[in-house]
């Protein structure tokens, strides 16, 4: 009998040891991950801000002290780059973006932190808009908006085949030389724009087999009796496609002081662009895009920039 005794105690002590160890198993800590969170679609943007969040659909098993978006020029931002700090814990939450640079392009994701470290969201791409006086444009994209043809030569409006949408053509049937002239909007006081560039794209839409002239794509900026003139379009282009060309607004990429750049822009009475490409025979071609754009927008040139000086006058004496 004692010895059945024994044995029925020595049973419930192994029972209760077994019964220990798997409970010490089953609370064994799982370790965290980090958070899942997903980045929503950026909203309301303006030249300076923007609205965008996110939601953490999971704390990875630890409590989210931190959330937010963080966002850069540069793609995959980190909570290394400018961000926002948004709450802490799971769900959504709502991110505003400020401070940032007119018509620029940046790049934004949702993040979530917790003691494992920082989850992101996917990359949502958007550029801040751009204000309109930054940025003098002429597209003709539904008409000719205003601009007018001088000396031989007439201008036409054509509503397809530009770059794209539609452009103005010179068609030109004489011997003198022909220009095409900008309406009011690329007039009076223009100083904002220096520094900045002005660019435009031409082609050639006939081709009479004679040479280019000199003078094709010339732009000359006048004010009273001081002009200023640039040819970005090399000696002898013939272009059978849209070329798009980009001049500094500087003085001295247009060969004047500084006293006189100022001068010219502070109150613009004519803006021209030579427009016959091949001088005393028949011939055609085409602009599009003629646009100013402000420094403030730190575009630089991209394409056949111009950095040779061509002579600048100080004179009325007509083409």
């Amino acid at each position: 009998m004692r010895k059945l005794s024994s044995l029925f105690g020595f049973m419930i002590l192994t029972c209760a040891l077994f019964s220990s160890c798997s409970d010490n198993k089953g609370t064994e800590p799982v370790q965290p991950t980090v958070p899942t969170v997903s980045t929503i679609t950026v909203s309301a943007i303006t030249e300076t801000t923007a609205v965008c969040g996110g939601t953490v659909t999971s704390n990875g098993g630890a409590e989210v002290t931190a959330r937010g978006v963080c966002w850069s020029t540069n793609a995959t931002p980190t909570i290394g780059d400018n961000i926002t700090t948004d709450g802490s814990g799971s769900g959504n939450f709502t991110s505003y973006l400020t401070g940032l640079t007119a018509g620029t392009p940046y790049y934004v994701r949702a993040y979530a932190t917790n003691s494992a470290g920082t989850g992101y969201g996917s990359e949502q791409p958007f550029t801040t808009t751009t204000p309109s006086h930054l940025i003098l444009l002429s597209s003709f994209d539904t008409d000719y908006e205003g601009w007018m043809e001088f000396g031989e030569g007439i201008l036409i409006y054509v509503n397809s085949g530009g770059n794209p949408g539609g452009y103005i053509e010179f068609e030109d049937w004489e011997a003198g030389s022909g220009c095409f002239l900008a309406p009011d909007k690329f007039k009076g006081d223009l100083s904002a724009y220096s520094q900045g560039t002005l660019s435009f794209d031409l082609k050639n839409t006939v081709d009479n087999g004679s040479g280019v002239t000199a003078y094709y794509g010339l732009i000359r900026i006048t004010s009273g009796t001081l002009y200023a003139e640039k040819n970005a379009v090399p000696d002898g282009s013939y272009l059978t496609e849209w070329t798009t060309y980009s001049i500094p607004l500087t003085a001295d990429t247009w060969g004047v002081t500084s006293a006189q750049w100022d001068s010219i822009l502070t109150n613009v009475t004519e803006v021209l662009i030579h427009m016959d490409p091949q001088g005393y025979f028949y011939d055609r071609s085409g602009l599009d895009n003629f646009c100013l754009t402000s420094p403030a927008l730190k575009v630089q040139p991209t394409s056949n920039e111009v950095t040779q000086s061509n002579e600048s006058h100080q004179s009325d004496e007509d083409d």
